[in-house]
Formats: structure tokens, C-alpha cells, sequence
């Protein structure tokens, strides 16, 4: 299939280090303000965390670097900022998807009720118990750094992260899974901003090569038969 128009590797890189910056900046701004700025910074927090979680995606199909050292390095750098999840676990379990898809060895066919089945179920799947050690190391750590005490800190971050993996998990996985979208209940270009593209879930196992901002453009080319079963 000839696309036309390719998102150009710089702009993969800028959006990816953008957030990453962001995201770091955002938790500084966590640890140091109080009021209106802090739920400012916890925002900004969860929404650029949504956005490099999902660059990992882009960078499991090789949609980056050509160092394949420095994609697991940046992947696994990623996945530690955002929570108890490690690159091997989720590279392993995601070529499992693509290679399973919508069959019952399927890891992420978890025929969930609602999309906060859904995202529990992910995160017992995905979870490595030294990682969430990590994390709450890392949070006692930044409690020194903080004006905040180490608990108030603790569940702000805490709260923070795991609407950063709701969101992911909605918009990333559960949502692109239904066989038909409700665009009157959320409409597609709120998605598509908070996803980066994300959404168009069958049309990326159709063609896997494809960034995911490339995406919208292969929608109407989409085989209608490739559904959750």
C-alpha cells in the first residue's frame, strides 16, 4: 500500500522528547506547588504520561530509532516513569497480541464488561511486583526533595499514575476494541488528540509499518472482518 504522506522522524523524536520533558518538569511542579498550580501540574502530568506511554507502542513496531539498544533503553525509561511495568514483559505480551489477535491466546482479549475491567485486568497482567517496589521507592525518595509529606505525595502520584493507565487503557485499547464507536458519546478527534492516533486499532494490525498519526488516512481500506471475535 502506497501512503502518500509519512509523519517525518523528526516529528517523532520532537513529540516523544517534548512530553518526556514535560512530564518531568510536570512532577517537579508536583512536588513544589500547592493550589490551582499543583492540579495544573497534575494534568499536565497525566495527560504527557498518556502520550509517552503510548510512544512506547511506536516504538515496540520499530517506529523509531534504528538503535534497537537505545529503543529498549528509552522504552524501558518511559515505562519506568509511568509504573510497575517492564519493556521485556510488555514487547513479549504486545507480539503476542498481534500474533494471537482476537483469539482466546490473545493477552489483551480479556472480554472485559467495562473499560475499568479492562484496565485492572491489564495491569495484573502486565505488573512486575520489583517494579512497584521501585516506584514506591522512587516516591519516598521525592518526598525529601518535596514540601509535601511522603503520604500526600504518595497518593497524589499514585492517583496521577493509574489515571494515566485508565486513559491509556481506554483510549489505547478498549475503545479501538469495540466493533463499533460511539462517536456521539465521544468524538472521534478527542481520541484521536489524546490517543495520537492510537485509535485506529484495526487499520495499525493491518499495516503494523505505519506510525500511528498515519493511520486515519487507511480507515475506509480497512478490512471490516478484522474484529474481536
Amino acid at each position: 500500500m502506497n501512503i502518500r504522506y509519512r509523519t517525518p522522524e523528526w516529528l517523532k523524536y520532537a513529540l516523544t522528547y517534548f512530553y518526556i520533558i514535560i512530564y518531568i518538569l510536570s512532577l517537579a511542579g508536583i512536588l513544589y506547588f500547592n493550589g490551582f498550580l499543583l492540579f495544573l501540574c497534575c494534568v499536565i502530568f497525566i495527560y504527557s504520561g498518556v502520550i509517552i506511554a503510548l510512544q512506547v507502542h511506536a516504538i515496540l513496531h520499530g517506529h523509531f530509532h534504528k538503535n534497537r539498544r537505545f529503543n529498549e533503553f528509552l522504552a524501558s525509561f518511559i515505562l519506568f516513569l509511568n509504573g510497575p511495568i517492564t519493556y521485556n514483559a510488555i514487547r513479549r505480551k504486545h507480539l503476542d497480541h498481534h500474533k494471537y489477535f482476537g483469539t482466546d491466546k490473545d493477552p489483551d482479549n480479556l472480554r472485559a464488561n467495562s473499560v475499568f475491567d479492562f484496565w485492572y485486568r491489564i495491569m495484573m497482567s502486565y505488573k512486575e511486583k520489583w517494579t512497584i517496589v521501585l516506584n514506591i521507592i522512587g516516591v519516598l525518595l521525592l518526598s525529601f526533595f518535596s514540601k509535601k509529606s511522603w503520604f500526600v505525595l504518595f497518593l497524589i502520584i499514585v492517583v496521577s499514575k493509574s489515571l494515566t493507565a485508565l486513559l491509556v487503557a481506554s483510549f489505547g485499547g478498549y475503545l479501538p476494541h469495540q466493533t463499533k464507536f460511539n462517536e456521539k458519546i465521544i468524538p472521534k478527534w478527542f481520541c484521536y488528540i489524546i490517543s495520537i492516533g492510537n485509535m485506529y486499532h484495526l487499520e495499525h494490525h493491518k499495516y503494523p509499518h505505519l506510525y500511528s498519526l498515519d493511520l486515519s488516512i487507511t480507515e475506509e481500506q480497512t478490512n471490516s472482518n478484522l474484529k474481536y471475535k
